[in-house]
């Protein structure tokens, strides 16, 4: 059953999500753009995830657990990406 925790935490995730793409598709050349996408995409996961531990059965957590953590890892990974953009200091080559 769906509790309403679970339902905000969907919502948060979608409507992360669709500020991501709209502030990407403004600018799909710029690389900070493209950092910030990586990085709503990444936190939309780990908020989908969360929502959807809630409510699976017990078979599926572990399973559900994995997605969670691969959604922090992208967080992670593209916060820094976006920070370092602002920064103008390379992380990866160009």
């Amino acid at each position: 059953m769906i509790d309403l925790p679970s339902v905000l935490l969907f919502v948060a995730a979608a409507s992360n999500l669709i500020l991501g793409l709209a502030i990407f598709l403004r600018n799909t050349k710029s690389v900070t753009f493209r950092y910030y996408f990586g990085l709503t995409v990444g936190v939309a996961t780990w908020t989908f995830t969360n929502g959807l531990f809630r409510v699976v059965p017990i078979e599926y957590t572990f399973a559900t657990a994995l997605f969670s953590y691969s959604g922090a890892m992208l967080t992670a990974t593209f916060f820094a990406l976006f920070n370092a953009s602002f920064a103008r200091v390379r992380i990866l080559p160009r």
